[in-house]
């Protein structure tokens, strides 16, 4: 009944209280390589799941539950649609690509800090225009996620 946990990111719950756990740095498990190779390729993929999925199917998936096949949920959520208003005619004033990319990049990276820093879940990015949901409950975070973009926003273009 005892394991060895192995940290790549802060949990903040156990599954499994009654068992005792040690924990180890992946570093440590030089001694077995492909220990140490299979671990880092799954730490690499935990990133890639959380850089490119919604966080609710990262969990699910993580949890061993097939996200594909889970029953479908009846339930109130806030939607939030954002977009840089006239993208086009601003971008085609910006003097490289690079700076089309950069402008774009800090826009869906503030949007998508002030969503999961206020309870809501990133559904999409296509191009400019960042989809996301709050529940029913965050209703009041959404406002306050929407005054901090467009707070950032102004940041930026300065």
């Amino acid at each position: 009944r005892d394991c060895i946990l192995l940290f790549t990111e802060k949990s903040e719950a156990r599954k499994y209280e009654d068992w005792s756990m040690q924990t180890a740095n992946i570093d440590a498990l030089t001694t077995f390589a492909p220990l140490r190779v299979l671990l880092s390729h799954l730490s690499q993929s935990y990133g890639a799941m959380r850089k490119y999925l919604p966080r609710p199917i990262t969990e699910m998936m993580v949890c061993g539950i097939n996200p594909s096949v889970s029953p479908a949920q009846n339930t109130e959520m806030f939607v939030l649609v954002t977009d840089i208003v006239s993208f086009t005619t601003i971008s085609e004033k910006l003097d490289s690509p690079e700076a089309v990319s950069a402008m774009v990049n800090a826009f869906v990276d503030a949007v998508t800090r002030q969503v999961e820093s206020h309870h809501g879940v990133v559904l999409k990015f296509l191009g400019d225009c960042v989809t996301a949901y709050f529940a029913r409950e965050h209703a009041g975070d959404m406002l306050v996620a929407c005054q901090e973009i467009l707070t950032e926003v102004e940041m930026i273009q300065r």
